[in-house]
């Protein structure tokens, strides 16, 4: 008599092969689909825009609607959440706390930048470790990776190796500009660049730019109340044109020629 071996579930397979190691943790297990830059600054654009925001960028890609929110897989359930609540929720709470007194004509805060401070670097980590084209412009060296993921919960740890500049994105133009609102629409993907000796990683979103220098600048370049310590000190966000946002004018710039040669999906 031939003995029928019962097949086994499909699914346990894809299961096993759906875990991968978080990339915190190191835990072999399913990740969540995460974000560096919060869902909560994006859901509110594509919101606005039917789903699918207006994509800029600085290549030969024409001007299309997209609604890539760069998240990928990233970290397992038990670290995004950690993630979520420990950095991105308090970061979130500050800013628009503060952007609301920037709005009503107060720009300083004596509120603790150590939470706001971890979040960039955090963002700054995700982004770098993630694989969505949205974050191509930032690829830390592996060591530098490591080491951020080491101290990613130590604002000190964070203060000494690295110097983090807050600023308010403004439009000077009297008619035709960008109004404070439409500022806080816009998102500018983390972008790794070396001026000097320095590294400079700057990003945008929630109507703030966050300049990140590695290794920290020195005390007399670094005084000022834009930038984010790790004690409880005067907050002050540096006034900043949009357009003198490294490379914005650029991008500007080029997608008014692709529209005016009908490079536009839509």
């Amino acid at each position: 008599m031939t003995r029928i071996r019962p097949s086994r579930p499909r699914w346990r397979f894809s299961k096993i092969l759906d875990k991968l190691p978080c990339n915190y943790c190191g835990k072999i297990r399913e990740l969540c689909l995460s974000h560096a830059i919060p869902n909560a600054f994006l859901k509110d654009i594509l919101r606005r825009s039917g789903g699918a925001a207006i994509l800029l960028s600085d290549g030969a890609e024409k001007i299309r609607r997209s609604g890539d929110s760069g998240k990928v897989k990233l970290l397992c359930a038990e670290c995004e959440q950690l993630f979520n609540f420990e950095l991105d929720s308090p970061a979130i709470a500050f800013l628009r706390s503060y952007r609301n007194k920037i709005n009503c004509g107060i720009d300083v805060s004596n509120a603790c930048a150590a939470p706001l401070l971890l979040f960039v670097m955090s963002v700054v980590w995700r982004a770098s470790r993630s694989t969505s084209p949205a974050y191509s412009g930032i690829q830390l060296p592996k060591k530098m990776e490591n080491a951020f993921k080491a101290i990613i919960f130590d604002a000190k740890a964070v203060a000494k190796i690295a110097s983090v500049r807050l600023e308010d994105l403004v439009d000077p133009a009297i008619k035709g500009g960008f109004s404070r609102d439409d500022l806080t629409q816009i998102i500018l993907w983390p972008k790794a660049r070396r001026p000097e000796k320095n590294i400079e990683i700057s990003m945008a979103f929630g109507g703030f730019a966050f300049r990140v220098y590695l290794p920290k600048l020195s005390y007399p370049e670094s005084k000022e109340p834009c930038y984010l310590r790790a004690k409880p000190s005067r907050i002050r966000a540096r006034k900043l044109n949009v357009f003198h946002y490294p490379g914005f004018m650029d991008v500007c710039v080029q997608n008014r020629a692709k529209h005016e040669q009908g490079h536009v999906t839509f």
